[in-house]
């Protein structure tokens, strides 16, 4: 389930919880918890292109309250630094800021640093 997911989570069991947010997103593809968790858990592996692509699916996902999923997308973009992967972070994390998304705040402090 999601909580035994997010549990293993904090408890920095990444393999373990991603089981469990894959088993989720599986049952339920609309699931954005699931997403989110599985992208950061992704991060912590330092598996960017991962992290990246489940932080893609959550940014087109429509009708949530709240969506990071185009913060996340440029944080898992800068921790990647690839070619262009700068550039597109920073488009990212402008978008963010400019439409004051979640994580507009912490994307604000980023551009700064560019």
């Amino acid at each position: 389930s999601l909580q035994v997911g997010i549990a293993a989570y904090n408890n920095k069991e990444y393999n373990k919880c991603l089981q469990y947010f894959e088993g989720v997103e599986k049952r339920d593809a609309a699931n954005s918890d699931a997403k989110k968790y599985a992208g950061l858990a992704y991060l912590q592996q330092k598996n960017y292109d991962k992290a990246f692509q489940e932080f893609n699916e959550l940014a087109n996902m429509q009708g949530l309250f709240s969506n990071p999923g185009y913060f996340l997308k440029a944080v898992s973009l800068l921790e990647r630094n690839k070619p262009g992967d700068k550039d597109e972070a920073k488009k990212l994390l402008q978008k963010v800021a400019d439409e004051k998304q979640e994580g507009y705040e912490e994307s604000q402090a980023l551009l700064k640093k560019f």
